[in-house]
């Protein structure tokens, strides 16, 4: 025969951990799926990231060619469509993107990381040097 606690809500929340500060949390490093989230934003065109229009839905159905799907986490959409415009905009990039990143979660120095690895991709600087 099985024990069953009901002193405990089965949709009580657990208590909170004190062990580490959120502020630690927002400054570790890029982790792995973020770095591939910026790696694939690199081959992604500037319309994948805006909303799908009539025609362009009709273009691409004629000439079978794919739209790159959204992300799953709102989080990590955030961070494709900032790479995906700082790769194409570079130092003119509005100042609304990077807030918009903050918002998602990103810390300022998560920013930059994102940005550095950005510029220190050969084929970043090739998509610049073409404007």
């Amino acid at each position: 025969m099985a024990y069953l606690d009901l002193s405990r809500s089965p949709f009580e929340l657990p208590a909170a951990s004190t062990g580490t500060a959120p502020a630690e949390i927002q400054d570790a490093p890029l982790n792995d799926v973020e770095r591939t989230v910026l790696a694939l934003s690199l081959k992604d065109p500037l319309w994948s990231i805006g909303p799908e229009s009539r025609l362009g839905h009709l273009l691409r159905w004629i000439f079978d060619y794919r739209r790159p799907t959204s992300l799953a986490n709102d989080r990590l959409e955030a961070l494709h469509r900032f790479a995906v415009l700082s790769r194409r905009f570079g130092d003119q990039l509005d100042r609304s993107e990077s807030d918009r990143l903050s918002d998602a979660g990103y810390s300022p120095r998560l920013i930059r990381d994102a940005l550095a690895t950005l510029i220190s991709n050969p084929r970043t600087s090739a998509v610049r040097a073409a404007r």
